[in-house]
């Protein structure tokens, strides 16, 4: 089995949230809008704007939650950081900041209402903290320290 590379926290947060808050939900939405666009170009009828801004939101949505997933997963694998459940906050309210800057551009393109993207963006924010603090708890026993 290989060494896991030692880490600080800074950087676990830094490289959880690019990757979960940015990277994977630009990758998600770019390779799940191609498919919609074609189905939409070969489609006689117009897809409503409605159903093509739900696709979009539905791909962002599963841009963060499986990001979150896949970052954690690796990391748990190949990173070593003292007491892990110390990035758990950190992350959280990066993330928090970075996730309200999505759904202000989705609300800012007439995509959302404002009430409609509080409440997506309160529901994605709170499943990636659940996603996030159970990672990192993991992390901390599998390095064989107390949970806090």
């Amino acid at each position: 089995m290989q060494s896991k590379e030692v880490r600080s926290c800074r950087w676990v947060v830094f490289m959880y949230v690019l990757g979960a808050g940015l990277v994977i939900p630009f990758a998600v939405c770019g390779f799940g809008f191609v498919p919609a666009m074609v189905a939409a170009a070969l489609v006689p009828m117009s897809m409503d704007d409605c159903v093509f801004q739900m696709i979009g939101l539905l791909y962002t949505i599963l841009g963060f939650w499986g990001g979150a997933l896949v970052l954690l997963s690796q990391m748990q694998r190949e990173v070593s950081v003292d007491r892990p459940s110390r990035c758990t906050l950190p992350s959280i309210i990066a993330f928090a900041i970075l996730s309200a800057l999505w759904v202000w551009g989705w609300s800012n393109e007439g995509l959302l209402n404002p009430s409609g993207g509080a409440v997506i963006y309160v529901v994605i924010v709170a499943v990636f903290a659940f996603l996030t603090n159970r990672g990192f708890a993991k992390m901390e026993a599998q390095a064989g320290e107390p949970q806090r």
